[in-house]
Order: structure tokens, then sequence, then C-alpha cells
């Protein structure tokens, strides 16, 4: 198998989460969309949580490589405000897929746990490209933070349809003001 069935069979069930709820797609539809075998398919992607996976790397290296020319003379909450709305840029492209994708897991626990950590992993990258420098637990603290505030400007992003997005910036940027203050608090009392 080459490499350039990856995107191809990425792109395909990106689709068809843009038309139809997760628990309705099945392997077969993701081949058969993307017009590949099944045995291609499994070589690319060994499970539907593989795809999501590869989903959110793709989501993650868009926004790396949208970053690339911080402002670093800005204040690191000024950064990852850039960062986090830079990713709701690249889920914009595909809202659709993002809502199904959601909306599935808030109804399978499994799949909420996957996605927990996967999302963690995602936040410890948008640390790395707001070029804040955590390491240890304290980066993993700041990572699960960021879960907490980036899901909550999401469930706003999914309701709006401004062209500005002046909700979501308005929830993002109070998230990372209370999620800055509970840090904060946190350094103090250890």
């Amino acid at each position: 198998m080459t490499d350039s069935n990856k995107p191809r069979i990425l792109e395909a069930y990106l689709a068809l989460l843009a038309r139809h709820p997760l628990g309705e797609i099945t392997m077969h539809a993701v081949a058969e969309e993307a017009g590949v075998s099944l045995s291609t398919l499994r070589r690319a992607y060994s499970s539907e949580h593989a795809l999501f996976d590869a989903y959110a790397e793709k989501v993650d290296c868009a926004v790396l490589d949208r970053t690339a020319d911080l402002d670093l003379n800005r204040p690191a909450k000024d950064r990852l405000f850039d960062v986090l709305m830079t990713r709701i840029g690249v889920l914009a492209e595909g809202k659709a897929a993002v809502k199904s994708l959601l909306s599935a897991a808030a109804q399978d626990p499994a799949l909420a746990v996957h996605f927990g950590g996967v999302s963690a992993r995602e936040q410890s990258w948008m640390l790395v490209a707001a070029r804040i420098d955590v390491r240890g637990a304290a980066a993993a603290n700041l990572a699960q933070a960021l879960v907490l505030v980036f899901g909550r400007t999401v469930q706003t992003f999914l309701k709006d349809d401004s062209d500005d997005l002046a909700a979501t910036r308005a929830v993002l940027a109070r998230e990372l003001d209370v999620g800055a203050k509970w840090m904060q608090d946190l350094s103090q009392a250890g």
C-alpha cells in the first residue's frame, strides 16, 4: 500500500461523517467512499479510532503550520488564544464532521474516553504551537485544563454561524481568563 491512499481514505471518512452519524458509518462504507479495497483500508487504518486519530493529527499539523510565525513578543495567553482560534478555523473546514464525532462521543463512553486521551495530546501540541514551554506534571495539568477550555469553546463554535465567530472568540477569551486564574491559584497553593 502506498501512503497516497491514506489522505483519500481519511477524506472519505470525513465526508461520510459530514453526511451521517458516526454510528451509521461502517468500515465497508469508508472503503467504498474512498474507492479502495477493505484490505487497503485495513493496512492504512487498523480501526475507526485510528481514523479519528489521523484526523486529530491532521488538525494538529495544520495548526502547527499556520502558527509557525507566531509573534513571540505577545503574552503567552494571547499566543494561546491565537493558536486555539487557528484550531477553530481548521475545525471549521469540517464542522459537520466535528459535530458528528462529538455527538457520537456524548453517547458512547468508550469513545469519549478515547477522545479524552486524544484531546489531551492535541492540547499538549497547542501549548507547543503557542511556545509555552512547560514539562512534566505541569504540562499534563495545563493540557488537561485546556481540554476543558477548548471543549467549552467548541460547544459554542458548533452553534456559532457568524462570519467573525464573535461568540466563539468571547467564550475562548473568558475560558482562558478563568483557566489562567485557576492555574495561578493552584501554583500559589502548592
